[in-house]
């Protein structure tokens, strides 16, 4: 994606934020004042909040990993060691009614020399979000500085319901865009997947 120019910025985020809030706009996060200091506090966090909330396409990968030399202490016999980009592992290979559970940097289950994961990863430049994904990061921003800039329990109810909301209709998109239920190139010709619902652990 080199060379794309987004139309997003931390800026643009910060701003759709403080526009909730009914508080004046920046011009960058690095000027001085509450507002400003708010939003750097909480951008990082708030971004990383809101990739985990939902399934988003454009943060979705894949990644095969290598089983760790050292077995887990108790539990399951193996261990493998995820990317430090990953924030939440969706899909795990293999087996339907594999169980598997995350622990910290890790994922500890049964799959042999190799695993393959979906994952939703950190993903902080602004020009592969999109706009559904501002929107909602906005907002989640929004829930994060209005105790210190609004004071007003019924504001961050109203910005929560709006959040929910945008994560709603993000889903709804995700329904029409559809997903890859198999990995490609799988020597057996067939891969099915193990959702973190139903065997993970957060």
């Amino acid at each position: 994606m080199s060379g794309l120019t987004s139309p997003y910025s931390e800026v643009t985020v910060a701003n759709l934020a403080l526009s909730h809030c009914e508080s004046p706009q920046l011009v960058s996060l690095d000027q001085s004042g509450l507002a400003a200091s708010q939003c750097r506090l909480h951008l990082p966090v708030a971004r990383d909040a809101a990739l985990q909330d939902h399934d988003w396409g454009f943060a979705s990968r894949f990644h095969t990993l290598s089983k760790d030399i050292a077995a887990p202490s108790f539990g399951f016999p193996s261990a493998y060691t995820l990317p430090g980009s990953v924030l939440v592992v969706r899909q795990v290979n293999r087996d339907p009614y594999a169980r598997w559970k995350r622990n910290g940097a890790q994922i500890h289950g049964n799959f042999g020399t190799t695993v393959k994961i979906r994952s939703t990863d950190r993903v902080t430049r602004p020009a592969d979000w999109s706009a559904l994904f501002v929107t909602a990061f906005a907002l989640r921003l929004g829930i994060a500085i209005a105790p210190q800039l609004v004071r007003s329990t019924s504001k961050l109810q109203e910005l929560r319901a709006a959040y929910d909301s945008a994560l709603h209709e993000a889903k709804r998109v995700n329904s029409q865009e559809g997903w890859l239920d198999e990995f490609e190139g799988d020597e057996e010709g067939e891969i099915l997947w193990t959702d973190a619902r139903s065997g993970g652990y957060f």
